[in-house]
């Protein structure tokens, strides 16, 4: 019995200075003085989110993936709103399944997990030590991997589950990316901070110089050729699978967006990027969004072997979802939380945009 206390003590050690380690890297202190503070303002909150993390390892071996996801997201938020209010459909609990969305929080993805409620999913990211120290979780994680020969074995593994009925979990940014809810006042406080900074011409992320198409690029990352090598992968193979597109968001807490523009000035923060990994941050070390509801909006979820035959090209696939969750991202940008249901959720099932538009 003392034994397996001494144990856990050193498990609960070492994650605790994984999870430390992994807070002060992720804002990016610039300076010595600064990791300093950083690390001196994260000791204390590393601590439950430590203990957090391997219940949920716990849970994760003990229940479901799903089941564990939510009790995890629970200790977060209040829930999750589904915004279109698709389920998940027969094809995507039989058959191979691509579920993709942008990624805007360390949360997100419980959410997704939850929606999905399927078992035997895959999740996509790079390795990291946190992963490797919560072995259930790790079960379930296919890396990413930082060689040339890991990645070809990602190349050859992925199209393997699809083929075989897997569900994969795929943020295609493969980082956080703008919220579209707090885009437009993350982007504001940015501006300003370059003002007065005296570089009110930056091209920083977001910067105020940009024209609107460029804004509401910005609402995502630029994603790889992933998808599309997929999708030719399946086609040459002679099978399909579904590709589950979800715009994610409102994952920041309202304590978070308000102190926001303070701690821009105070840490001349000019670019959006650095922002929105900021309230990331805030919001998920101090639990700032516990009465907060992240919103998920599904769409139609579309069979590979569906697809237009003259869209081809590993980047003109990518861009064709990319272009489709980016659609939503605007509408959700530009309505109110009131119009969103009343002018998000018919626009979303429209027709596909034409593959001529890619290039």
């Amino acid at each position: 019995m003392f034994g397996i206390f001494i144990r856990y003590v050193k498990k609960l050690a070492r994650t605790y200075c994984i999870v430390l380690r992994d807070q002060v890297e992720f804002i990016e202190p610039r300076g010595r003085l600064q990791r300093i503070v950083a690390a001196a303002g994260c000791a204390v909150p590393s601590v439950p989110v430590t203990l957090r993390l391997l219940a949920f390892d716990r849970r994760i071996a003990e229940e479901t993936l799903p089941e564990a996801s939510w009790w995890m997201l629970r200790k977060y938020y209040a829930g999750f709103d589904n915004l279109s209010g698709r389920m998940p459909s027969e094809r995507l609990d039989n058959g191979g399944v691509l579920l993709i969305a942008n990624h805007t929080g360390l949360a997100d993805a419980l959410a997704l997990l939850r929606w999905w409620n399927r078992r035997d999913v895959w999740i996509v990211t790079r390795e990291r030590d946190l992963f490797r120290s919560l072995p259930a979780l790790h079960s379930r994680i296919i890396s990413i991997g930082s060689t040339a020969e890991e990645r070809r074995e990602l190349l050859r593994t992925l199209p393997r589950l699809l083929e075989n009925g897997a569900g994969v979990l795929l943020f295609p940014a493969g980082r956080i990316e703008p919220d579209p809810w707090f885009f437009d006042r993350v982007a504001e406080s940015a501006a300003k901070t370059r003002v007065s900074d005296g570089e009110a011409n930056s091209n920083g992320s977001g910067a105020s110089s940009r024209g609107p198409d460029s804004m509401n690029d910005g609402l995502l990352n630029q994603w790889p050729g992933l998808i599309g090598y997929l999708v030719e992968q399946a086609r040459k193979a002679g099978y399909s699978f579904t590709v589950q597109s979800v715009l994610t968001g409102n994952v920041y807490g309202p304590a978070a967006a308000r102190v926001m523009p303070l701690i821009a000035r105070l840490m001349r923060l000019n670019k959006v990027d650095d922002l929105q990994k900021l309230m990331a941050f805030l919001t998920f070390t101090f639990r700032l969004s516990r009465r907060q509801h992240i919103q998920i909006c599904p769409l139609e979820p579309v069979k590979t072997g569906d697809l237009p035959l003259d869209l081809t090209g590993k980047k003109a696939i990518t861009s064709h979802f990319r272009t489709k969750l980016l659609l939503a991202a605007q509408l959700c940008r530009c309505s109110r939380d009131s119009e969103i249901e009343t002018i998000l959720v018919p626009t979303l099932y429209r027709p596909a945009i034409e593959s001529n538009t890619f290039e």
